[in-house]
């Protein structure tokens, strides 16, 4: 919810990317992502033994208009000690956690 108010103060185009080992914000600035490292927009890594399941990618990204919609759906697996949970936002900009 975060990325997406940002997205609607400043009417520009925002992203999150999802890495194996963390995830982080950008926006989109003449025609160009450029990586946000202000709070709380900073890098983080994923704590203790978490990781995300980004396939050979390596990496997955979601992008929000400027009115905060994402412009596609994203499913991002995360696991941890043999348990993993899907988070999913959808179209309507919806975060749903399940199992």
């Amino acid at each position: 919810a975060a990325a997406r108010d940002e997205a609607v103060v400043t009417a520009r185009p925002m992203g999150l990317w999802v890495s194996a080992s963390g995830y982080g914000f950008q926006r989109r600035d003449a025609g160009q992502w450029v990586a946000l490292e202000d709070k709380p927009f900073v890098t983080a890594n994923w704590k203790g033994g978490t990781r995300a399941l980004v396939g050979k990618d390596g990496r997955q990204q979601i992008a929000f208009d400027g009115t905060g919609l994402p412009t596609d759906p994203l499913t991002v697996t995360l696991a941890r000690e043999g348990e993993r949970v899907s988070v999913s936002v959808d179209m309507a900009g919806k975060v749903m956690v399940g199992g």
